[in-house]
């Protein structure tokens, strides 16, 4: 997996795109593997990346890309300078600013949770994080009960490689994380044998959905966004394209 010269194309598709009257619409893209990564191309790719490429092509836009960390994605969309987001739960505070499409796309994401490779308490119950350091990603959402329970001691980190990072080092007791991205990040050299999963996985609430900015100049195409949503998940292309990964 190539993990370089995110903000290069990114820069490059807007550039382009600006040439265009107004300007494409435009997927604010935090890379996310194995779901939104960079090819060796560096080129976005990815079975989420795919599946808002065939959105845009059925309403007949041009798309381009927006790079950002999750939090700063979120702060695009919600001044509307971004359109789409792809793989941010829905969450009562973003409601303000995302529409979030139906239908779902797929099923609720699965959180999974990292130990350090030989750490000797266990995880197997709900309980027992507390009274550890739990890393999460700056803006990432979890589950409802996760997010809002008072007694998790959060250690935030930008990305999802600062938690492996600290996990690695001893800085924090756990990781969580979605379970395929974290199944990818962990499989990364500086990261194999040191970290582990545990037992315990937390499952988020709602559905996988495209987000759509309430301030976006194209949020009239809402109506259009949902039926060719609701076309690719009858014909089967969203759950080809999400096949796809690793691809």
């Amino acid at each position: 997996m190539i993990r370089t010269r995110p903000l290069l194309w990114g820069m490059l598709l807007l550039a382009a795109g600006a040439l265009a009257e107004g300007r494409p619409l435009t997927l604010a893209y935090n890379v996310f593997p194995p779901w939104k990564v960079v090819n060796a191309a560096g080129e976005p790719a990815g079975p989420y990346t795919e599946i808002v490429r065939e959105l845009a092509r059925r309403v007949k836009q041009p798309l381009a890309f927006l790079p950002c960390p999750i939090a700063r994605c979120l702060a695009e969309v919600a001044e509307g300078r971004a359109d789409l987001v792809i793989g941010i739960q829905n969450a009562p505070d973003r409601v303000a600013y995302l529409d979030f499409l139906e239908p779902p796309f797929a099923a609720p994401t699965r959180n999974a949770l990292y130990l350090k490779t030989g750490a000797r308490a266990p995880l197997t119950r709900y309980e027992d994080l507390y009274g550890k350091r739990v890393a999460v990603t700056h803006g990432a959402r979890y589950t409802p009960d996760f997010d809002s329970d008072p007694h998790i001691q959060r250690d935030v980190s930008p990305n999802i490689v600062g938690s492996f990072n600290k996990l690695a080092a001893g800085r924090v007791d756990v990781v969580i994380v979605n379970e395929l991205h974290g199944e990818a990040v962990s499989s990364w050299p500086e990261f194999a044998g040191r970290v582990v999963r545990a037992p315990l996985e937390l499952v988020a609430a709602e559905p996988r959905k495209v987000g759509l900015a309430k301030r976006s100049p194209y949020h009239a195409l809402k109506p259009k966004l949902e039926a060719a949503l609701a076309s690719m998940v009858r014909d089967g292309t969203v759950n080809r394209l999400l096949a796809r990964v690793g691809d």
